[in-house]
């Protein structure tokens, strides 16, 4: 039973062992008593007045923002997956640059709209939406800390123009398997039906997929510069259906490469790659000359995976169903990105209704 209170001064919540666990503005304490309870919610609320009525001073109002940097760094890689590290590096480079002397305290609305617009002289919406993001990561960071009393206002940024995609067609994607080299044949096949990530499928071991049932099992994915193992994207784990097609060119692939990994690549591990393994450089330049040779230049190896929401979405699957195939955190994700594919049969909705308020 939770004893609901005033809005901003906390809830006391009964538990099935006898004790209460009083809550306050994200913080909680389980305690023997509802009295000892309404104690601790006095208290909290007495602490957050005399925190607005005399602010922590900053821990170190002389802290640099390269230093405020090097320390999130520090704090965050510890849980961050390696993509996510060098995406924050680069970005936090540029914040580096501009603004790395400066002390922390000084990064005002004023300051952080003049770095925004620095930004914009030399690079596109995106790259400054996103640095802007990680900066509001590292002031997030340093007023954890104490190092500055206040989050800054947000900045209102440019739009960011959603892009095209691009989306091969099944021909397309079956000539971009054929002019790839023998050894990623399946594995082209593999992203353009089923839409797997390029990590995904470097990641699959022979163990994980099931030709009789028509089936592989995700849980990891393998960085292909680095060669490294880590968790999915969304650091889950699910079933992919195997279609037909697919599954006959994998039980070939499989007879033909042996070895643990379904894509046996190579690792910096110092062992020299061999007719039966798959190096990044392998991969870059098949994929570069499959694409000239097929007349499409530009085409990425991750717009295998819209060709294969786009064939799932003309056979007929649902919006859960193609997320679940895809890996999305949630169906929300897929209709965003794909939500212009699927039919739209107004007509026959207006029937319905018609029929409806008929009756």
């Amino acid at each position: 039973m939770k004893r609901r209170r005033l809005k901003g001064t906390g809830s006391i919540e009964r538990l099935p062992s006898g004790r209460y666990r009083a809550r306050y503005n994200g913080h909680s304490e389980t305690l023997d008593s509802e009295l000892a309870a309404d104690r601790w919610l006095v208290q909290r609320r007495h602490d957050a007045e005399e925190e607005k009525i005399n602010p922590t001073k900053p821990r170190g109002p002389g802290r640099t923002v390269d230093e405020v940097v090097t320390e999130w760094r520090e704090v965050g890689q510890r849980r961050w997956k390696p993509a996510t590290l060098a995406r924050y590096d680069v970005h936090a480079a540029h914040i580096r640059r501009l603004l790395g002397d400066e002390p922390i305290t000084n990064l005002d609305r004023r300051r952080m709209e003049a770095f925004v617009m620095e930004l914009e002289k030399t690079h596109k919406p995106k790259t400054v939406h996103a640095c802007n993001g990680v900066l509001r990561l590292i002031l997030s960071h340093a007023h954890g800390y104490g190092d500055i009393q206040a989050m800054p206002p947000r900045i209102v940024l440019k739009r960011v123009t959603k892009p095209t995609l691009t989306i091969p067609t099944r021909a397309q994607v079956e000539a971009l398997a054929a002019a790839s080299d023998a050894r990623l044949n399946a594995l082209v096949l593999f992203a353009g039906y089923c839409g797997l990530r390029e990590g995904e499928i470097l990641g699959l071991q022979r163990e994980d997929v099931n030709l009789d049932e028509h089936w592989v099992f995700v849980h990891q994915q393998r960085n292909r510069i680095t060669g490294a193992l880590d968790s999915t994207k969304t650091e889950g784990v699910r079933r992919v259906a195997l279609w037909g097609p697919v599954g006959e060119a994998l039980r070939t692939h499989l007879a033909e490469y042996p070895g643990e990994f379904v894509a046996p690549m190579t690792t910096p591990s110092g062992r020299w790659p061999t007719e039966r393994t798959i190096t990044p450089s392998l991969m870059r330049k098949s994929w570069l000359r499959a694409r000239k040779k097929v007349g499409m230049p530009t085409v990425r190896f991750h717009d295998l995976r819209h060709a294969a929401a786009s064939m799932m979405i003309a056979a007929g699957l649902n919006v859960l169903q193609v997320s679940k195939q895809l890996g999305h955190a949630n169906a929300t994700e897929t209709l965003n990105t794909y939500g212009h594919l699927f039919p739209d049969d107004m007509a026959s909705a207006i029937t319905r209704m018609d029929e409806y308020l008929a009756a």
